[in-house]
């Protein structure tokens, strides 16, 4: 990816320069929670060649039309090694992979925890389950096969089980206000009653 210079207003910066803990843009229409989510991906997925990432999102027709459209427009075309839109699979050229994921079947939750992931961005997060959240969290952090640009210095501090060096891991999302009872505003609000424990 071309590192250029990109105008965020000051939430989009915030959220884009976050760091590995697990992060959530809150914004009405029309305010790039999409355009920044997936900008943000591509940054990790350029950083950690070889590494593998899930864009997730409830629905497949919105998955199709928005997000994956939001991709496709991000994404320069000399950068795909290979895509398959029937499996949601993308592979570019410096050996990362993207997998283009909705939740609407009822098997979905099944194939989140067969996943082997270092990033994942969700679109719309106020439609998926706290389970699908906390089931994808489950699942980042198990690729081995990513490297970073330049290679990983030797005081490097994330590590797998066996010690070797890997990418953080990095669970974002975007969604529009959940309401007060959703399990978003009781995880992320910092009034919220999962955050005052």
């Amino acid at each position: 990816m071309s590192h250029m210079p990109i105008d965020f207003w000051p939430a989009q910066k915030q959220f884009f320069e976050a760091g590995p803990q697990p992060s959530m843009l809150l914004a009405g229409v029309g305010h790039g929670k999409t355009y920044v989510g997936i900008l943000k991906i591509l940054y990790l997925l350029d950083e950690y060649p070889g590494s593998r990432a899930a864009i997730v999102r409830q629905r497949f027709q919105q998955l199709k039309k928005t997000t994956a459209a939001t991709l496709w427009q991000l994404l320069p075309k000399d950068h795909i090694a290979r895509r398959n839109d029937n499996e949601g699979m993308l592979r570019l050229k410096n050996g990362s992979e993207i997998i283009m994921m909705h939740l609407d079947k009822p098997d979905s939750l099944n194939n989140l925890k067969s996943l082997e992931l270092n990033f994942a961005y969700i679109d719309q997060a106020e439609d998926i389950s706290a389970e699908a959240w906390d089931t994808l969290w489950e699942r980042i952090g198990r690729w081995s096969g990513a490297m970073k640009k330049g290679g990983y210095p030797s005081d490097w501090p994330y590590r797998n089980r066996l010690g070797q060096p890997m990418p953080p891991r990095y669970l974002f999302a975007s969604c529009y206000s959940p309401g007060y009872e959703h399990w978003i505003t009781a995880r992320f609000w910092e009034h919220g009653a999962e955050r005052a424990r």
